[in-house]
């Protein structure tokens, strides 16, 4: 019942909350003109860029489960998962999707947690150095230029640790009467450390770090498409640089515990405060924030709950098959 209250009910009253707050500053007519604004060209290159996003993060899963399923089942399991991230707080109902998938698909528990985790660690990896590619050229304004820095900083190097030291640290634990004494433990940590000793070599790592960029880059760069739209902004790289910063600290949100159903109004409070800190001067960053989310939205749930479908109508075709052969 607690677990119910914290997951369900005080999500929903935290939404209500929310949108009271919200509905009064923002009429459903002032919603109506923002979507107005928003041009079908502008949504078409949002999900041309979502659509190659997302297909270079099922190629990515896929090479961290060692090309053990097909691609065609990787992508959908890639856009369950994608809808799935804002179901729990903290993103833990992705992984629990995707772990739940892989493993009906072949997979143990053990390589479905480890490449997912593996995977996030990529993720902020390249998102420290594509913000900092862009700081390099394009320092933020304002007094939090120092502290942005140091925090792309400490997200690199604690990133790049966590790629790095599971491997060998498995292995010298391996040989710990703690961990040996416990066969069921034992064996976990023996398929983890096989796991990992498996995507140790250089050329994957850079590999999978070109494709996390590339994600990365794709997935800002399909929002700053919806931005643009909806605000008089200069589409230039300083104007992106600026909005990726802002975005950046927008998604922090989905690490607090506690959320709106879906994000909602937790994910707009945080747009309008982040972007106010970097000095942004648009008079309606809520309204817009709530524009884009809704969008993108959407689009994830429409797209991940047809996946869902596919995956499950797969799932009863192979276990008719296997009982009419016996």
């Amino acid at each position: 019942m607690k677990r119910l209250l914290i997951r369900v009910f005080l999500p929903l009253a935290i939404t209500a909350l929310i949108a009271w707050f919200f509905f009064s500053h923002i009429t459903l007519t002032d919603i109506k003109s923002a979507f107005a604004r928003l041009p079908a060209s502008a949504v078409l290159g949002f999900i041309a860029l979502w659509l190659f996003g997302t297909w270079l993060r099922a190629l990515k899963y896929r090479i961290l489960i060692a090309h053990k399923l097909g691609m065609g089942e990787m992508l959908l399991i890639t856009l369950v998962r994608n809808f799935a991230v804002d179901l729990l707080p903290a993103r833990t109902a992705s992984l629990a999707f995707y772990t739940a998938l892989t493993k009906r698909r072949g997979l143990s528990l053990e390589e479905g947690g480890a490449s997912f985790v593996i995977s996030v660690f990529y993720d902020v990896l390249a998102l420290s150095l594509m913000l900092g590619g862009l700081i390099l050229f394009f320092p933020p304004p304002g007094p939090w230029r120092g502290f942005i820095i140091t925090g792309m900083g400490i997200l690199f190097l604690l990133s790049l640790i966590l790629i790095i030291a599971p491997a060998p640290i498995l292995r010298r634990l391996l040989n710990r009467p703690f961990i040996r004494s416990r066969t069921r433990l034992h064996k976990t940590a023996l398929t983890l450390s096989t796991y990992l000793d498996a995507h140790t070599a250089g050329r994957e790592r850079l590999q999978l770090l070109a494709i996390s960029l590339a994600i990365r880059l794709a997935k800002y760069v399909s929002v700053f498409i919806l931005f643009c739209a909806l605000v008089p902004v200069e589409r230039n790289p300083a104007a992106f640089s600026h909005f990726s910063l802002g975005l950046a600290g927008t998604e922090m949100s989905a690490l607090l515990p506690i959320q709106g159903a879906g994000g909602f109004g937790t994910w707009e409070m945080a747009f309008e405060l982040v972007f106010r800190g970097l000095g942004s001067s648009q008079a309606d960053l809520r309204l817009t924030a709530l524009v884009i989310h809704i969008t993108t939205q959407a689009w994830e749930y429409s797209i991940g709950l047809l996946a869902f479908l596919a995956l499950w109508l797969m799932g009863r075709a192979k276990a008719n098959r296997q009982k009419a052969n016996g």
